[in-house]
């Protein structure tokens, strides 16, 4: 989460076990490692991780967590991010080509070759006449039933982030291979509560098993150096490699671009690193939440008068879909020319890309914004109302928002509420007086929605035309009838996990397919004898191989 530094805000976060134990030795607690009901529950602790960093500069917090390799950033917002040294070494900003207004670059970096460089918004009426355009060239790749049938993929990536790629892919077609080892699986089949005690617990995390469908998995280790000579192999096969490691990891191993595009001369490698592939950050670990803390993210998230908060994990799948584009161009490139190439994703440039209204109006108008809890900038009233609804345990917990954009919407709430004195009050009638008296309004819409449950402020003001909705927790998602007539969400069987409701793409395509999940997730090594045997080693090579350690089927523990 967020602290207050002596002078500044900063974030960090513990992602993995070994971070826990490194954060508690950081702040001074090496007893916290000792005490097993802090593996379940730290809430306690944040006092005194508060008071250790009220204790200290930002520099001094960033410093010390970045030697214990602790996830890690400072707060940024819209007139702080632009003088990161970072950032600036990268030249993640530009200037905007009309007005010199300071905008961030591309959120993917792929060469001269492929990304035209930026030029000016188009004013109003621009291109009233479109300008002749020479015909593309015709796709080098067959077309099949799918966008992405024949097109074949490693993905060497590991939790959310990268793993999205891949997921996108296979649902539309293309074979991906998610490369782990037994020794260090993909962390995400590591998280989401499933104790050890379970029967193959590793293929239980629920998170991988949506991340991972239409995968086949292959695990090799890297440490040994058969397995770097079959990973070789394996990307001669390949067009597409994904990867989402610190660029140090990969380049530790010797397995860079160049040495990949040896392999296979059209290779289009992506690298997702959180940082970047340079620049003084390049190799600290980057989880969501301290990409949400760099990018301005955390920053606009929370209320005026509190420490922000992390939205905690938008960072990964936002950096996900700006990584798909890239490779999308990389493709088209491909297609075109018959290059393949590098795309850099960095996770925060996609960030920044998402907060670019913070830097614009800073850079523009002097204008830093800030905080504004469940209200923005082009609705009053807007904000969350509790319901009288009741959950299993008695608890009032079920909310509605209400965003009122236009004076007609305005008339048309206070009819649907019956038209109440202080709803008819001139000085509402227009959009500044109603952000003006926003905490009456809001105490008001309380009262009313206090008497009511969920579904009947709904149904009452939607009826009316007033925009409202339902606050929906995510596991009650697939229950929604809309998203149900839109067959959103398809039921897949694991081996394993079981039987689960999974998400699928966020828009439909003419030609089908009618089910994007066509398999579950795999299990660890599942493949391992189908992809080698495709390489042409046989079932005696292949049990060598496992009875080696060099490919495994189930986790390999230190314990």
């Amino acid at each position: 989460g967020v602290g207050a530094a002596r002078d500044g805000l900063v974030g960090l976060g513990v992602g993995t076990g070994q971070q826990w134990l490194d954060v508690a030795v950081m702040v001074g607690h090496p007893e916290w490692i000792e005490d097993p009901k802090l593996l379940l529950d730290r809430t306690a602790l944040a006092p005194a991780i508060d008071e250790w960093i009220a204790g200290h500069s930002v520099e001094e917090v960033l410093d010390l967590a970045s030697a214990f390799r602790i996830p890690n950033a400072p707060i940024a917002d819209g007139a702080n991010v632009t003088t990161f040294p970072h950032l600036r070494e990268r030249g993640t900003f530009v200037a905007n080509p009309r007005d010199g207004a300071t905008n961030p670059g591309p959120p993917y970096r792929l060469g001269a070759a492929v990304l035209r460089p930026p030029g000016p918004a188009p004013c109003l009426g621009e291109h009233a006449v479109d300008e002749a355009t020479d015909p593309l060239p015709a796709a080098r790749r067959k077309a099949g039933p799918l966008p992405f049938d024949g097109l074949r993929v490693l993905d060497m990536t590991s939790y959310w982030a990268g793993p999205l790629v891949g997921s996108l892919l296979g649902m539309l077609g293309a074979d991906v291979i998610h490369l782990e080892s037994a020794k260090r699986p993909d962390g995400l089949r590591l998280v989401g509560g499933v104790p050890p005690t379970e029967d193959q617990w590793w293929e239980r995390g629920p998170i991988f098993t949506a991340l991972n469908t239409n995968k086949r998995s292959l695990t090799l280790d890297l440490g040994d150096p058969r397995g770097i000579e079959l990973l070789h192999r394996v990307v001669a096969t390949c067009d597409v490699v994904v990867e989402n490691h610190t660029p140090r990891v990969l380049d530790q191993l010797g397995l860079t671009y160049e040495a990949l595009q040896a392999d296979r001369p059209d290779l289009i490698m992506v690298r997702m690193p959180g940082f970047g592939l340079d620049g003084p950050w390049r190799d600290l670990p980057a989880f969501a939440f301290v990409i949400e803390d760099a990018a301005g993210l955390t920053w606009l998230t929370g209320h005026e008068d509190l420490l922000p908060i992390e939205p905690y994990c938008v960072g990964d799948p936002n950096a996900g879909l700006h990584a798909m584009v890239g490779l999308l161009l990389a493709l088209e490139h491909r297609d075109r020319t018959g290059e393949g190439g590098l795309v850099e994703a960095a996770m925060v440039d996609a960030a920044l890309n998402i907060t670019a209204e913070q830097v614009i109006e800073h850079s523009a108008y002097g204008a830093l914004l800030q905080r504004t809890g469940n209200r923005g900038p082009m609705a009053a009233p807007q904000n969350l109302y509790l319901s009288a609804d009741e959950d299993h345990k008695g608890r009032r917990d079920s909310w509605v928002a209400i965003a009122v954009e236009t004076d007609a919407q305005w008339t048309v709430l206070g009819r649907a509420l019956g038209d109440p004195d202080w709803a008819t009050d001139p000085a509402l009638a227009t959009a500044a007086g109603r952000v003006a008296a926003h905490d009456a309004i809001d105490e008001h819409l309380q009262a009313w929605c206090d008497e009511r449950s969920a579904d009947a402020v709904v149904d009452q003001l939607w009826s009316a035309g007033v925009p409202v909705a339902k606050v929906v927790p995510p596991h009650h998602q697939p229950d929604l009838a809309q998203l149900q007539a839109r067959g959103f969400f398809e039921e897949v069987d694991h081996p394993v996990a079981g039987r689960s409701r999974l998400s699928t793409l966020p828009f439909s395509l003419s030609r089908g397919p009618e089910r994007v999940h066509t398999r579950p997730a795999p299990l660890l090594g599942e493949h391992n004898a189908e992809l080698l045997g495709e390489l042409g080693l046989t079932p005696d090579e292949i049990a060598r191989l496992e009875v080696d350690g060099v490919i495994g089927r189930a986790l390999v523990t230190d314990r």
